[in-house]
């Protein structure tokens, strides 16, 4: 798969979790993010964004810690959750 394709279907992925994820219950809602369910390697510097899971709870946003950011290795993830598989890194946002 071409490197521009693959990024506009991953860039698809993204805007559906995105967008799908304004039917999700206000309790989901309500949660905040947390490193529950990710593996050890992980769960010690990323958080998952909840409002990007997906309503099946594969697939979600991870996040550096605001500890772990300043690192060169610190990104953004599109990830799968069950099983945990990274997708693809995501851009940060820098000054915002």
């Amino acid at each position: 798969m071409n490197h521009l394709r693959k990024l506009g279907l991953l860039s698809f992925v993204f805007l559906g979790l995105v967008l799908g994820s304004g039917s999700i219950g206000v309790a989901e809602e309500s949660r905040e993010d947390s490193a529950e369910g990710l593996p050890e390697q992980y769960a010690e510097n990323y958080l998952v964004v909840r409002s990007t899971m997906s309503q099946d709870k594969k697939f979600a946003v991870i996040y550096p810690t605001l500890e772990f950011s300043e690192s060169k290795e610190a990104k953004n993830f599109l990830v799968a959750l069950e099983p945990f598989t990274v997708l693809a890194p995501l851009p940060i946002a820098l000054g915002t």
